[in-house]
């Protein structure tokens, strides 16, 4: 049977992946990064993608952390949203420092959603064969 530690993923995964083909959500996932991204701009003085890229990261394990924890549907999916915040930000900063997106675009953005949801769908699966024990 499955629970909401799945259903969220892949709902998520879903999206994303159908989305690629009229990104717009994707461009306001990186528009809204950049602005969280400016006060550790400000506060550390720099403006290296490494760096702020390495937040999204701390900040992604973070929020896939918090889905594990979760205990209710509601923090369940707003930690899961957070992940796919952090995640395809970072996935897209990265490929932006190595040259830019693979040509078509789309097939870039599908790759960075289907990676940004993999972390909580493998959670989701572990804690449903918990909860099955």
């Amino acid at each position: 049977m499955k629970t909401e530690n799945t259903i969220i993923p892949l709902v998520l995964m879903g999206i994303l992946v159908l989305g690629s083909f009229a990104p717009v959500l994707q461009i306001i996932l990186v528009y809204g990064n950049v602005i969280y991204l400016y006060p550790f701009e400000t506060i550390f003085g720099t403006d290296d993608l490494k760096v702020l890229n390495f937040i999204n990261l701390i900040s992604g394990i973070l929020t896939v952390y918090g889905f594990y924890k979760a205990k209710k549907t509601g923090f369940k999916l707003i930690w899961a949203i957070l992940t796919v915040f952090f995640f395809n930000a970072f996935l897209n900063f990265m490929w932006d420092e190595n040259g830019g997106d693979p040509n078509p675009y789309f097939i870039g953005i599908m790759i960075s959603g289907f990676l940004t949801t993999l972390p909580l769908v493998i959670i989701g699966f572990l804690k449903e064969k918990r909860i099955r024990k």
